[in-house]
């Protein structure tokens, strides 16, 4: 029978931190106990090294294969459903630790493994060995209290993000250096900040210095979608999340989102995905068993 449980049980008013974990010992302690799908302010790696089962993250599932790394970002709505005991690591880390281990979020947006608003699906790592031993020193240096120990497990974090990129078989293509890339990380941290009141091309255009045809023109070719297109995905997202996993009305969605009103609101969800925003809840709920 699948069970479907909350991993990662953290104090949510906690800033500041990074914690390892191993999977097996979660799984112990929550004793199997059903959880609906959730997020959490902070980032989780979540390293499989066996185990059957699936993880979801937001509306994609990913099946659970042996040597594979799951990467959720803050917001991002997530749920693991596992079949039998797993084994693995869990590491979680607050933004604000990023800070304290002199991280700069530049570095995340650049090595684009964390993916808030697409399809994310896990590093399959060629060899798991090395990324234990820094795992294992990670584990290390957390139990125990030493001086720099922040930026000792920064450092750790990093090499460890590095490694996966070394292994991954993925389409990361924001790697590649250059005035172009960088505009993609500077848009992205603009539509994350701004989407819920900024609709419009130009708008961000406005921002970065540049006319909404040279902003379109790289972000196609970046990513394979205009701007425009980058937006919306990114507002859609935000409104499913909303509708399957809060008791905000659609009328305070659509507030939330940046509309002024709640017909327009239904006309933008509508003539993307052909329902209503009502009509997607009442389906997705049934499907989650929320």
């Amino acid at each position: 029978m699948k069970v479907a449980h909350k991993l990662f049980n953290k104090d949510e008013k906690a800033t500041g931190f990074l914690k390892v974990e191993r999977m097996e010992d979660i799984f112990d302690q929550v004793q199997g106990k059903i959880d609906h799908p959730h997020r959490h302010e902070y980032y989780t790696v979540l390293w499989v090294r066996d185990g059957e089962g699936s993880h979801r993250v937001d509306f994609n599932d990913y099946p659970f294969a042996t040597e594979q790394v799951h990467f959720v970002s803050p917001g991002q709505v997530h749920q693991v459903v596992t079949l039998t005991r797993p084994t693995g690591w869990v590491l979680t880390f607050h933004p604000d630790f990023l800070l304290a281990a002199d991280i700069e979020y530049d570095f995340l947006l650049d090595i684009n493994l964390f993916k808030p608003y697409s399809e994310n699906p896990p590093v399959i790592l060629n060899d798991p060995g090395r990324l234990n031993r820094l795992m294992e020193v990670m584990s290390w240096y957390y139990e125990e209290t030493l001086p720099y120990h922040d930026k000792a497990l920064g450092a750790a974090l990093k090499l460890f993000l590095i490694e996966c990129i070394g292994q991954c078989t993925l389409d990361n293509s924001i790697h590649d250096s250059g005035g172009k890339n960088q505009l993609l990380v500077n848009f992205r941290k603009l539509v994350e900040t701004h989407f819920r009141e900024k609709h419009k091309v130009g708008e961000y255009a406005d921002l970065l210095f540049i006319t909404p045809k040279h902003l379109n023109e790289v972000i196609k070719n970046s990513t394979g979608i205009t701007a425009k297109e980058y937006i919306i995905d990114r507002i859609l997202l935000e409104a499913k999340r909303l509708l399957l996993h809060s008791d905000n009305t659609v009328k305070q969605i659509a507030r939330e989102l940046g509309f002024a009103e709640p017909l327009n609101f239904n006309a933008f969800f509508k003539k993307r995905l052909e329902k209503t925003p009502l009509q997607f809840r009442r389906e997705g709920t049934v499907a989650v068993g929320v």
